[in-house]
């Protein structure tokens, strides 16, 4: 349960009040999912960081194309940008996926 309000983007403090645990008990929560998913604490705490201002960064742009959203990708920096958010999203998935299919490999011989 901790996990899916998490993923709604609920703080320590929210969660903690709503299940009526400690907000200690939900960032330890957090951290073993981050080590059960192998991702680094780095990028978390950039995304922490630079996050609310990426957001009006993008709403401010939107705003100023009315609302067209190619604004997003038709210059060629900000394609560059995109596919690289996208990698390192998707990566972790194909690292994963990649183990998994060599462990199935070597149980088939």
């Amino acid at each position: 349960e901790i996990f899916h309000l998490v993923a709604e983007g609920q703080k320590n403090t929210e969660i903690a009040a709503r299940l009526s645990i400690s907000s200690r008990t939900v960032e330890t929560h957090r951290r073993n999912l981050m080590r059960k998913l192998e991702y680094p604490a780095a990028p978390l705490i950039l995304g922490l960081v630079l996050g609310d201002l990426m957001e009006n960064a993008v709403r401010q742009s939107l705003m100023m194309s009315r609302g067209d959203v190619s604004i997003l990708y038709s210059r060629p920096l900000a394609a560059v940008m995109l596919v690289l958010t996208v990698l390192v999203l998707v990566g972790p998935m194909f690292r994963r996926f990649e183990i998994w299919r060599l462990k199935a490999a070597e149980q088939d011989v």
